[in-house]
């Protein structure tokens, strides 16, 4: 029976960038028994998407069939990556372990430290369509710190209960990132036992929009929404491909004098809270490098943040329902 690595995610630790590689790397992996499974792979990214999508779907139990080829096929190992596995629920799990079945099966999960991902969360909702703004998003996770986003616990005990707390890794993403290690290379070395990294073009991690164009982005979703409530959604990479023939001087302008710093800090109470009791229940669980008694240096950030103000200066709503009109006529 061939073991299986199970890439989990969650969102914003750099999955797309890890499975960039994986599908550059699948004549290495063969070499060595490795299976990265082609027929799952979407057109919505690198990695096993439709997985993950027919887990959540009626369709889960039309898998059984396909893991029942994997488990027979004589692979040594099977990686599985989708970030929206992190979003299954226990019984979506469950029946997701049953068509693995009796195979060893590594539960791979990055950790990301709270204030990063509090923002990045924000980032990335506005880049799909959402208008929620960053003030409302980080008093929202204050309210309800049960939220998986923030709250690993929660996704960690899903797939424990299924899989086995042993059977549960985790990498503290922020300790690579200060250490400057590789991320693939250390995926490679940690779970696919490589001693020297192959040889490929890794491309480059997604970049973020910068705080004056996700307001700007924020804002176009917000005229759509209140035009038609069943209108499409203005996306990031949209909005990149027509930025240079928006004219957006007007409101860039108001939106420069309107930036503001928002800080963004670990040791809010209940993050600490929640930090020490991650760090009880999965401490044999994280894997190197790590940071005795932490799993990640508590920091804060100060996300530069465009406030509201800018709507009454002349123009700048007249700026933006061109933008939105150029954009959906």
């Amino acid at each position: 029976m061939p073991r299986y690595i199970i890439h989990i995610g969650p969102h914003k630790t750099a999955t797309t960038y890890l499975q960039r590689a994986f599908r550059l790397l699948q004549p290495a992996f063969r070499e060595r028994g490795i299976f990265y499974p082609p027929e799952w792979l979407g057109d919505q990214g690198p990695g096993h998407y439709v997985l993950a999508k027919k887990l959540r779907s009626p369709e889960a139990a039309s898998l059984a069939e396909a893991f029942a080829r994997l488990n027979s096929a004589g692979h040594e190992a099977i990686l599985i990556s989708a970030e929206d596995l992190s979003r299954l629920t226990s019984e979506e799990i469950r029946q997701f372990k049953a068509m693995i079945g009796s195979s060893e099966a590594t539960i791979v999960h990055y950790l990301r430290r709270w204030s990063d991902v509090i923002v990045s969360d924000w980032q990335g909702g506005v880049k799909r369509g959402e208008t929620m703004s960053l003030a409302e998003r980080v008093s929202g996770f204050m309210a309800k710190p049960e939220d998986p986003v923030i709250n690993p616990e929660i996704l960690l005990d899903r797939f424990a209960e299924h899989f086995g707390i042993d059977h549960t890794r985790i990498v503290c993403y922020d300790v690579l990132m200060d250490q400057k290690v590789e991320l693939l290379d250390h995926f490679l070395k940690t779970f696919l036992g490589f001693s020297e990294p192959p040889e490929l073009d890794r491309g480059r991690r997604n970049a973020s929009l910068n705080s004056i164009d996700t307001e700007i982005l924020r804002a176009l979703n917000i005229i759509g929404s209140r035009k038609d409530a069943n209108f499409k959604v203005i996306r990031a990479a949209e909005f990149v491909a027509a930025r240079a023939t928006l004219e957006l001087g007007p409101v860039e302008a108001a939106m420069k004098g309107d930036l503001a710093p928002v800080p963004i800090r670990d040791r809010v109470r209940v993050l600490g809270q929640m930090h020490n009791r991650l760090l009880k229940r999965y401490k044999h669980a994280i894997v190197e490098p790590f940071i005795p008694k932490q799993l990640f240096p508590p920091a804060g950030v100060k996300k530069t943040y465009v406030e509201g103000h800018y709507v009454f200066t002349p123009g700048a709503v007249e700026c933006l329902n061109a933008a939105f009109a150029k954009l959906r006529p």
